[in-house]
């Protein structure tokens, strides 16, 4: 279905490798934020290793995402303890994580860490996934949309969690969860 950047590549694409470097470069160092912890595993330090930082990292992930998948919006967010912290908004170079939106896709992503597992509203025939009540709200707020907020996981436990949302119009299938999930699952160790 995918793939993402794994050494600081830019992905082959619809989106120009400038548009990628420039929503990054909109981002300085300020995710250096208290509480969210940097330690990389060295499997992780090869993925990011072309990235001059973890926030430059999700970018470059939420921004190829989006265009391979057709999605309206796919965030990315660290945990830090029992929160996440959003790094990246595909399309937005800056956002406040007060706004109604962002904070009802940080919910959800944060529901996604407690349960530990995929989460998808409307539920994929023919899958063991179920919705939860924070996605259900997410996806009647945005109009019906199809959400899924997927766990990167390393030996740990879930370090990571990337969200996307697309139009009602197009669900997310089966297969494309399962491909979403295998294509991200490496990046659970950066």
């Amino acid at each position: 279905l995918m793939s993402l950047p794994s050494s600081g590549a830019v992905p082959s694409g619809p989106m120009p490798a400038a548009a990628i470097v420039a929503s990054a470069a909109a981002v300085t160092s300020a995710d250096d934020s208290p509480g969210l912890s940097h330690n990389i595993n060295p499997t992780a330090l090869g993925k990011i290793a072309g990235h001059s930082s973890p926030r430059e990292f999700a970018y470059s992930i939420v921004n190829a995402l989006a265009n391979q998948c057709g999605a309206e919006q796919v965030a990315f967010g660290m945990t830090s303890g029992q929160r996440i912290q959003v790094l990246a908004i595909s399309g937005l170079s800056d956002f406040k994580t007060s706004s109604p939106g962002v904070a009802m896709m940080t919910q959800a992503m944060e529901e996604c860490l407690d349960f530990g597992s995929l989460i998808a509203s409307p539920v994929p025939a023919g899958t063991d996934i179920i919705s939860l009540p924070i996605h259900r709200r997410w996806s009647a707020e945005a109009g019906a949309a199809s959400v899924c907020s997927i766990p990167l996981s390393d030996s740990e436990g879930v370090t990571a969690v990337v969200s996307l949302r697309r139009t009602t119009t197009r669900p997310f299938t089966k297969d494309e969860l399962s491909s979403l999930t295998r294509t991200l699952q490496p990046y659970g160790h950066a």
